[in-house]
C-alpha cells in the first residue's frame, strides 16, 4: 500500500523501504511487548474484587463492578476479547440471583457468541503442569467416595493475544493486532463458559435445544478445542458435556462429564464440581433422585476445596 499508483519500476524501488520498515516495526513491537504484557491479565486483576459481595447476596454491587469490567475489557482490533466471556457471564449471575432473567439470558448469550469468535483460544496457551496436593483437607459434612487426589493448578498461563505481523498482512492492509503475552486465567475462563452455557439452558428448558446458538456451539466444540491429548482437555470434556445435555443428548452429555472429572486420569481440578453439578442435573431430569442426591454431595466436596462457593451452595 505504501507503494500504491507507483510504476512497475518505482514499485520495485519501493520494496527495500518497506523491508526496512517492516523490520523496524517487528522490532519497535518487540520492544513494546513486555511493557504490554505486564498491563494485560485476563480476566483483569480487580475482576475477584467483586466476588465478596456476590457471595455476600450483595448482587446490585456484584454487578455494577463486573459491569465496569466490561467497559475497561481486553479489545481486538475487531471485537472484545475473551475475558469479557468471564465479566459478561458474572453479569449474568447477578441478574440470575436477582430474578432478572431476560437480562441475565442476555449475558449469557453475549458471553457465549463471544465464546464463538475464540472457540479455540486455549490452543494458544504456553501450559504448565498441575501437581497432586499432599492430602484432600478435611470437609465438616462427609468424605468424598471418589477416591481421586487433588490437582493443583497454576492461577494463571501465558497465551499469545494478537497475529504475527508479516509483511504480507502488512501489504493486505487493515487493522494490526501484533500478538502480545498476556497472563490468562484459563480456569475461569472455561468455568465461565461452561457455567453461561448451563444456565442458559436452565432458563430456556425444553427450548434450548432448538435455539441455533445451541447448534452452533455444539458445531465449534466438535473442533480442536486445545492440545491433543493434553491434560487440558477435562476442561473442554466439561463444556461439551453441559452444551450436549442443553442440547437433549443425554447420552454424550454423560460420557463426557463423566471423562472431565479427573485431570490426566487421577486428579480433581476446578471445573470437577460443576461436571459433578450438571451429572447430577441430568440425573434428576431423568428422575434417578438417588444417583443426582450422590452427584450433588460430590459435588459440594469439591467446591469447597477449591472455594466454588455458587458450586457448593447449590450443590
Amino acid at each position: 500500500m505504501l507503494c500504491a499508483g507507483l510504476s512497475r519500476g518505482e514499485g520495485a524501488n519501493c520494496r527495500r523501504p518497506i523491508r526496512r520498515w517492516f523490520g523496524a516495526f517487528a522490532c519497535f513491537w518487540a520492544l513494546g511487548a513486555t511493557s504490554a504484557f505486564a498491563q494485560k491479565m485476563a480476566p483483569s486483576v480487580t475482576y475477584s474484587a467483586h466476588f465478596p459481595a456476590y457471595y455476600e447476596g450483595n448482587y446490585r454491587e456484584a454487578l455494577a463492578g463486573f459491569k465496569d469490567e466490561i467497559k475497561g475489557a481486553i479489545k481486538t482490533s475487531q471485537s472484545r476479547w475473551i475475558d469479557s466471556i468471564c465479566y459478561f457471564t458474572m453479569a449474568g449471575e447477578c441478574y440470575y440471583k436477582m430474578g432478572q432473567f431476560g437480562d441475565a439470558l442476555d449475558n449469557y448469550t453475549a458471553a457465549l457468541q463471544l465464546y464463538l469468535q475464540f472457540s479455540n483460544w486455549m490452543v494458544q496457551v504456553q501450559y504448565q503442569q498441575p501437581s497432586a496436593a499432599l492430602a484432600r483437607p478435611a470437609i465438616p459434612w462427609g468424605r468424598s467416595q471418589r477416591n481421586a487426589k487433588l490437582g493443583r493448578f497454576p492461577a494463571t498461563m501465558l497465551m499469545s493475544q494478537g497475529q504475527p505481523v508479516t509483511e504480507a498482512s502488512i501489504r493486505k492492509g487493515g487493522p494490526i493486532s501484533p500478538p502480545i503475552l498476556v497472563q490468562v486465567n484459563v480456569q475461569e475462563i472455561a468455568r465461565c463458559t461452561a457455567l453461561a452455557m448451563k444456565r442458559r439452558h436452565e432458563l430456556l428448558g425444553p427450548v434450548c435445544k432448538f435455539e441455533p446458538l445451541t447448534d452452533q456451539l455444539l458445531v465449534a466444540l466438535t473442533r480442536p478445542q486445545t492440545i491433543p491429548n493434553h491434560w487440558s482437555e477435562a476442561w473442554v470434556d466439561v463444556q461439551v458435556g453441559i452444551a450436549a445435555a442443553a442440547a437433549g443428548n443425554t447420552g454424550e452429555a454423560i460420557a463426557r462429564l463423566q471423562r472431565s472429572l479427573l485431570v490426566s486420569g487421577e486428579l480433581d481440578h476446578p471445573l470437577t464440581g460443576l461436571a459433578l453439578m450438571e451429572l447430577g442435573d441430568v440425573a434428576t431430569r431423568a428422575g434417578k433422585l438417588s444417583d443426582a442426591s450422590r452427584f450433588y454431595e460430590e459435588a459440594s466436596y469439591t467446591a469447597a476445596e477449591y472455594g466454588d462457593m455458587m458450586v457448593l451452595e447449590e450443590a
